[in-house]
């Protein structure tokens, strides 16, 4: 059986907490930043991805596998 992998991302800011599942680091990286900038742009915010991107969370972990943090 093929090993499956998936990807977590996490962003939080001061009043919101950002979450984004896909199959590779690229594709989580872009779904957050995506749903952050909508976001932005829905609520007029002030702060910019680049803002941001240093405290993006990503793990990859195999499917049916569990962390403590």
């Amino acid at each position: 059986m093929t090993e499956q992998l998936i990807c977590y991302a996490e962003l939080e800011t001061r009043n919101f907490k950002f979450r984004a599942i896909g199959f590779s680091y690229e594709e989580v990286c872009l779904i957050l930043k995506n749903t952050f900038e909508k976001h932005i742009k829905k609520t007029q915010g002030s702060l910019t991805w680049e803002d941001v991107v240093d405290d993006l969370y990503v793990r990859t972990s195999k499917v049916a596998e569990g962390w403590v943090e």
